[in-house]
């Protein structure tokens, strides 16, 4: 994908933008600008902008960023295979069903050019940088997957900077954004009745009004004839391509 991603979209483009936007972004309300910041984030790290686990992320503050899924970031850095994952090491406390998981590290191997051998590097994610995450229901059911998965991307940024430096995964990108006012169970580990006595009250007093009769919606304009055929579609799409660059 070249510069060509820098464009001001023409008014026959506007349909496959609002597509793409949507695509990119399921939230919607995203503007032409953000878009364009996304497509040229794509094209410095060298993704494709419509490739699956790669989307754009943004916050309250008015900040705009490309988030990736974890594989995506691991392809990265292995990319020109300038580094390997090798596996994990576990650090625990207890045994059997109630032990819990202190850290988790990554361990991989990058390219040193100066002594021309591989280096082993690590990187650590330890159980107070994600017990804030431990109510959340991915956590819970698949606590090693997401451990793995946040130790992975740790070792990526930490020693692929060069590539990973400003990416973040899925998972991570709610650790970006403001938090939300929503009832948030505690971080550390609870019964299930403290769980209700905490919850519940906030959930029943979030309980919604009685809705206002809703307005009639205005009628919608009938499409203009040039919008409608097929060929007019592909052709759009074919400029749209152009612009963006999309092979």
């Amino acid at each position: 994908m070249g510069t060509q991603a820098l464009v001001t979209f023409s008014p026959e483009q506007r349909e496959m933008v609002d597509v793409i936007k949507t695509t990119v972004y399921g939230g919607g309300n995203l503007s032409d600008a953000e878009l364009k910041v996304y497509l040229a984030s794509c094209e410095q790290v060298g993704v494709h902008p419509l490739a699956k686990g790669v989307h754009i992320w943004k916050d309250q503050k008015g900040r705009v960023g490309l988030a990736v899924s974890v594989h995506t970031l691991t392809a990265l850095a292995e990319r020109d295979h300038r580094a390997a994952m090798v596996d994990y090491e576990w650090e625990f406390d207890g045994d059997g069903k109630d032990r819990k998981i202190l850290a988790c590290t990554c361990i991989g191997e990058v390219w040193d050019d100066l002594t021309k051998s591989w280096r082993t590097r690590k990187a650590t994610v330890r159980r107070e940088d994600v017990s804030h995450l431990f109510a959340k229901d991915n956590w819970r059911d698949q606590p090693f997957t997401m451990w793995e998965s946040r130790a992975r991307a740790k070792w990526c940024r930490t020693h692929r900077a060069d590539v990973c430096g400003p990416l973040y995964t899925e998972d991570e990108v709610e650790d970006v954004r403001p938090p939300r006012p929503l009832a948030i169970a505690p971080a550390t580990d609870v019964d299930a009745a403290t769980l209700e006595a905490e919850v519940v009250p906030v959930a029943q007093a979030a309980a919604p009004a009685a809705e206002s009769p809703k307005a009639e919606p205005e009628p919608r304009a009938a499409p203009l004839a040039r919008d409608t055929p097929q060929g007019r579609r592909k052709v759009r799409w074919a400029g749209l391509c152009a612009a963006l660059a999309i092979p």
